[in-house]
């Protein structure tokens, strides 16, 4: 995904943002049919690598929000993307958890046809938000142009400070993503059930943060604001979460970095958009996704 994404991101910026995403849910479904057979941890990481090679379809979807709105509504269609997300995480735990009661690739063979699905639905109703450029054919041999640029890109662009920003604030979210399921068990006594269901909780409030508040809330105070507050709440939901004794305050922090990330990354996405040259959207995005 670091290297791919701000190529799949360029070539939309040149080709038109639907083949990118339609590429991007082939890739997602063929790499879950892998991992549903495989019989080694290699074969494991191979379809893990073909999701992160095919992993643009986020930034490309941002692309696609910025195609389709005026900047004063850039934030909004950015919190939707992430309140799909969120709702994506309120169901995916529960669904595979009762699928995994069958066997434990049932829930991966089931994302697969639900991947494969989707991109049914964009291939019949998915109009293109952007045109493809007519000299694209004669352009094809410039587009892995980001993956040499990548480093002075990410070190060097004039929107580094908002990579840096967003860089961070992933990198929080994924310490805990990854820690999430040995901490809770360990001090708060929560069985599998409860982490999905905690999960649940924070996929909730994430997707009525960015699918409802963040579109009323960044009119009046603006990007920087918002991105500002998000990493505050972020921040004290994230630094006594191991340390707490009570389950109810387990309760509140976890709320805290849901409302924080929730208000913060959409934010960053709509900033480094606003930012951008339109034809460069996809690139630019991709660039965000690989920091």
């Amino acid at each position: 995904q670091f290297l791919c994404a701000p190529v799949l991101g360029r070539i939309s910026d040149h080709v038109g943002r639907r083949p990118i995403i339609m590429l991007g849910l082939l890739g997602s479904a063929a790499g879950y049919i892998i991992y549903g057979f495989a019989a080694s941890f290699a074969w494991l990481l191979f379809s893990r690598a073909i999701h992160g090679a095919c992993a643009a379809t986020v930034s490309t979807a941002q692309a696609y929000v910025a195609d389709t709105t005026d900047e004063s509504n850039r934030a909004h269609g950015m919190g939707m993307i992430g309140a799909a997300f969120g709702l994506g995480f309120v169901l995916g735990p529960a669904i595979g958890g009762l699928l995994g009661h069958a066997s434990l690739r049932t829930p991966v063979f089931f994302a697969a046809a639900l991947t494969f699905a989707n991109l049914i639905f964009a291939a019949m109703r998915l109009p293109e938000s952007h045109q493809p450029d007519p000299d694209a054919r004669f352009q094809l041999a410039q587009l892995a142009m980001p993956l040499r640029t990548l480093p002075r890109q990410l070190l060097g662009h004039r929107l580094t400070g908002l990579f840096t920003i967003a860089f961070l604030a992933t990198f929080a979210i994924a310490a805990l993503e990854a820690t999430f399921a040995i901490m809770v068990p360990a001090i708060y006594g929560y069985g599998p059930s409860g982490v999905g269901g905690l999960l649940a909780y924070a996929g909730l409030i994430q997707a009525l943060v960015q699918g409802y508040l963040l579109g009323k809330i960044v009119k009046r105070t603006g990007e920087l604001t918002l991105i500002r507050a998000g990493m505050i709440a972020l921040a004290i939901g994230l630094a006594p979460m191991a340390s707490l004794s009570s389950h109810a305050m387990l309760f509140v922090a976890l709320a805290l970095v849901a409302i924080g990330y929730g208000f913060a990354s959409p934010s960053i996405a709509s900033l480094i958009s606003r930012r951008t040259e339109r034809r460069l959207q996809g690139e630019v995005l991709g660039i965000n996704q690989s920091a």
